[in-house]
């Protein structure tokens, strides 16, 4: 990374936040929207020195990611004419939320957006939401972390009921067949994919899965006996370990040449490399709620080429996930300050992916938030973008 990227980093230990964008003060039309982010500058800086030379350590990429997208998008926003004052907030510095949250605090937010890294921070956050009626946006894992009754939660990455509902209704739409294999994992966490799936199945109707229990010494011919060398098999994996997900791969790879296979993976997989000859000839499809490489080509090329002035390297998802949820949301909030709730789902503001968020009851006529119910699925083949559907 750069020096601008860490001149950036220190200005904002010294100051404590920084208003990246700033209208007349006096303009009480400017919307105001609070972005938090796990920044760990406590850890990054000692005495207001860096304490990592040139180098970002691992664990604060995520936050600095993020940070750089809303930058990036606040400077569009700028340049549009949008009134809005957009704050960073350092979620590890000891008595921000409290700061922030706080009835004397002349720029309590009408809108916040967050990255937590854990189930305890995205209660805490949401809790102060849920406190002071503050919609807060959630914008990464962990997805719920099982809270209930409340309204005022955002929650764009999708949980794993809705991949997996999506994933039964994409395999039904491409599969002839009425009966589907499951590959899952014996005596493992995955359990709940199958209660899912099998909700899925009972809303389908005349719709079945085949589950294969496959144990970690599992045999290339545990998987082939259940493939169909007639045309191409439609196929299931139930795990969210992405390594044994790739073992799966790897074994349906080894009999391609009898046994052509699509298999849907669960959102977790697209942390793994299908580039190795040891994948090839298999087509792998998983799901996410975000996609910006071929939603809005043109913006991503510009952003890429943008990120790389700065930082000198190719950004993550994070980045283009800060500067889409940043600019998106405050231009929404900005346009409909009063009904923002009710207009969250429209789309005049897109700008990679659709969100649609839907109202997660618990049965007692209570929502106990709202989530984004829009995934996407990816599809690799040899490790290669062949498409999304």
């Amino acid at each position: 990374m750069r020096k601008k990227i860490l001149s950036g980093l220190l200005a904002f230990l010294l100051i404590g936040n920084i208003a990246v964008a700033k209208p007349d003060i006096s303009d009480t039309s400017a919307v105001k929207v609070a972005v938090l982010l796990p920044m760990h500058l406590d850890s990054l800086f000692k005495y207001g020195q860096y304490r990592y030379k040139n180098a970002i350590p691992k664990f604060a990429l995520p936050g600095l990611e993020f940070y750089s997208g809303v930058q990036m998008a606040v400077d569009a926003l700028n340049n549009e004419g949008v009134k809005a004052r957009v704050e960073i907030v350092d979620l590890y510095k000891f008595g921000a939320l409290n700061t922030l949250y706080s009835f004397s605090n002349p720029n309590m937010p009408n809108l916040v957006i967050g990255v937590v890294q854990n189930a305890p921070e995205l209660r805490q956050v949401s809790d102060k939401a849920k406190e002071f009626q503050i919609p807060f946006i959630s914008a990464s894992y962990p997805n719920d972390g099982g809270i209930t009754n409340n309204p005022f939660l955002y929650i764009t990455n999708s949980t794993l009921p809705v991949h997996v509902k999506s994933v039964a209704e994409k395999v039904k739409e491409n599969s002839n067949a009425k009966t589907v294999v499951v590959f899952v994992r014996s005596g493992n966490r995955d359990n709940r994919i199958k209660t899912y799936l099998e909700q899925a199945a009972r809303d389908m109707k005349k719709f079945e899965f085949k589950y294969v229990n496959l144990t970690d010494s599992f045999s290339v011919s545990s998987i082939s006996q259940h493939l169909d060398s007639s045309g191409t098999n439609y196929v299931i994996g139930g795990i969210l370990d992405s390594k044994f997900g790739a073992r799966i791969v790897k074994a349906l790879s080894s009999v391609s040449d009898s046994y052509a296979t699509r298999i849907f993976g669960m959102p977790t997989w697209d942390d793994q490399d299908f580039t190795k000859n040891e994948y090839k000839n298999v087509e792998v499809v998983y799901t996410t709620p975000f996609v910006s490489y071929t939603l809005n080509p043109q913006l991503y090329n510009t952003l890429n080429t943008e990120y790389k002035k700065i930082a000198n390297s190719r950004p993550s998802d994070m980045f283009f996930r800060g500067y889409e949820l940043t600019y998106r949301y405050v231009k929404n909030l900005a346009s409909n300050r009063e009904k923002f709730s009710n207009k969250i789902n429209e789309k005049d503001f897109k700008v990679f992916a659709d969100f649609n968020f839907e109202a997660v009851s618990n049965g007692e006529n209570k929502i106990d938030f709202y989530e984004n119910d829009k995934v996407y699925f990816i599809l690799k083949a040899d490790g290669v973008l062949k498409g999304i559907l």
